[in-house]
């Protein structure tokens, strides 16, 4: 029978200490609390109806979701979609070590049948209901597309996830990239997102497949 262990245990044993990684772990103790950078709304409020399905996927008002994001409890808290803590050097070390195959610096964590599982796209491009965009997941992530995508054009290759709005991590083997943004300003508006959207495609267009 698999012993059941508290899912920060399994972060930090399986990947956050066995690959050197800093701060990468669900939640943080309370001593660490001062090293997590605080989210802020920025930008304009949001009018009907967007700022009704940003509550409806958030649960809570749009402009009230970066305070609660900075309180100790939810700091603290062990929340499996929500609120993994890692500087941006840990997340691309991760994903990394997956474009190697499962391991990093001579240190397998993972093998890479599990990585080609993960990873590998499943059914059709769909328009997800809490995106609005139209994306393909896979077992783990959200995949690239051949033509335009969640991280550019071309990157059918590609695969990784958002996080909290404008969080936004992945590798490209075509490109061999692994890549970290990670904002703390929460904004819906259209500049910002469009902005986010150019930062992501520049990084594809200048980093020629191989």
């Amino acid at each position: 029978m698999c012993e059941a262990r508290p899912l920060r245990e399994v972060l930090l044993q399986r990947f956050t200490r066995p690959l050197g990684l800093n701060h990468m772990s669900y939640g943080l103790p309370l001593q660490q609390h001062a090293l997590a950078a605080e989210n802020a709304f920025t930008g304009p409020r949001l009018v009907p109806p967007i700022g009704y399905i940003a509550k409806r996927i958030l649960g809570v008002r749009f402009e009230d979701v970066a305070t609660i994001s900075n309180e100790p409890g939810f700091l603290s808290a062990t929340i499996p979609a929500g609120n993994i803590y890692a500087s941006a050097d840990d997340a691309c070390l991760f994903f990394q070590m997956l474009l190697n195959g499962g391991e990093l610096n001579g240190t397998r964590v993972l093998e890479p049948e599990t990585i080609a599982r993960a990873v590998a796209p499943i059914g059709y491009l769909r328009l997800d209901s809490s995106l609005l965009l139209p994306v393909r997941f896979s077992a783990g992530m959200v995949s690239g597309e051949r033509l335009l995508g969640l991280y550019g054009l071309n990157c059918a290759e590609a695969y990784g996830h958002l996080g909290f709005i404008n969080i936004i991590c992945w590798a490209d083997p075509a490109r061999d990239i692994s890549v970290a943004l990670l904002n703390t300003g929460k904004s819906m508006a259209v500049d910002g997102v469009a902005r986010l959207a150019q930062l992501v495609g520049a990084i594809s267009r200048h980093c020629p497949r191989t």
